[in-house]
């Protein structure tokens, strides 16, 4: 399990909290294609349906891919390799702001669970009108919405 400081404590530097977040997916969820660690971080915008539009990014590769639903209801997926431009810091910052600006769903998809918690760090502080989402709701899709939620 990792610990980094809660999402609502981004600001706060005095802030002596940290929440525990599983940040693994299960190795039965990943083997099939052959990858035996991946660990994934979840930021929803306030108020977000429990689906539309989504922004990922694969850490260390710097791989983006953006999906939205167009007006027919079909999702569009682009991905975007960068080469040799693998900032991660920079395509954090890039992946925050248009997901602050379109209310995007973001995903961070990294290799290792030190990559996601600093992956996480950083995102907080960018993503205004996010909050973290737990691995284990994302699985399920009653429990993708926060308005669902009990």
């Amino acid at each position: 399990m990792d610990y980094i400081r809660s999402p609502a404590d981004a600001g706060n530097t005095e802030a002596e909290t940290f929440s525990p977040w599983t940040t693994r997916v299960d190795p039965v969820r990943t083997r099939p294609f052959g990858v035996e660690e991946l660990h994934n971080v979840y930021f929803e915008p306030d108020g977000w349906p429990g689906k539309g539009d989504v922004v990922a990014l694969l850490i260390p590769e710097c791989e983006l891919h953006v999906t939205w639903v167009a007006a027919d209801g079909v999702p569009v997926p682009i991905v975007f390799r960068p080469g040799k431009d693998r900032s991660v810091g920079y395509w954090i910052r890039q992946v925050c702001k248009n997901a602050t600006a379109d209310r995007a769903f973001v995903i961070f998809s990294c290799d290792t669970a030190e990559q996601a918690q600093r992956a996480a760090k950083r995102a907080a502080k960018l993503l205004p009108n996010h909050r973290r989402m737990s691995l284990e709701r994302m699985f399920g899709a009653a429990s993708r919405s926060r308005g669902k939620l009990s």
